[in-house]
């Protein structure tokens, strides 16, 4: 069994792998090939070696396949042979009648719920990106004791306010705390009207 940190590697390895044929095709502007040039500086940037890059360049672009269709569906397509003896490279391999198949019966709300969570947590990976919270992250429940319906809901993002809102009645009794200024007014959210003018 793999480790979460493999997992994890795995799964960046992956997202790598479809960045880079998106920036790849990017690139080359609707043309067959990449100009040798571009290449260089792929590989300069990145330190791969030719052969690196076209093994992860054409795996990236298989993996673009299940992103058109499924965005966000990388981080639960399975990273270890399963039971019947799938692989995870079995994915790539998919003949055109295969993928449409598969396509088919993905087509539904759990698999829709499930790309919605992952694109999110793809996105939270940038590090520009704001923090990501779902909605099982703040419920004390045990998640393989609750129905798909339940399940599929709590895959939703966390709601989050873009701006704070005060409301001095929630915390009324907060206490001041030892080391508080003694010219900053407490509670700190004290309206600025209401103290600004007595300075």
């Amino acid at each position: 069994m793999l480790s979460r940190k493999t997992t994890f590697h795995d799964f960046l390895t992956r997202l790598f792998q479809v960045r880079l044929a998106d920036h790849i095709n990017e690139i080359s502007r609707g043309r067959l090939r990449s100009e040798p040039a571009v290449i260089a500086k792929i590989l300069q940037r990145t330190g791969m070696s030719k052969r690196q890059y076209l093994y992860h360049r054409d795996r990236g672009a298989k993996w673009r396949e299940y992103c058109k269709v499924f965005p966000g569906i990388l981080g639960f397509i399975p990273f270890e042979t399963q039971r019947f003896g799938f692989s995870s490279s079995s994915w790539l391999n998919l003949d055109e009648g295969e993928f449409t198949s598969l396509r088919s019966h993905l087509k539904n709300e759990y698999t829709s719920a499930l790309c919605v969570a992952g694109r999110a947590f793809e996105h939270s990976l940038d590090p520009t990106a704001d923090d990501v919270d779902f909605t099982f992250e703040n419920l004390s429940i045990s998640l393989d004791k609750i129905s798909d319906g339940e399940l599929i809901s709590t895959l939703r993002l966390f709601p989050a306010k873009d701006e704070y809102i005060y409301n001095p009645d929630a915390y009324p009794d907060w206490p001041r705390p030892e080391e508080w200024p003694n010219d900053s007014p407490w509670p700190v959210d004290i309206p600025a009207c209401f103290w600004w003018g007595s300075v």
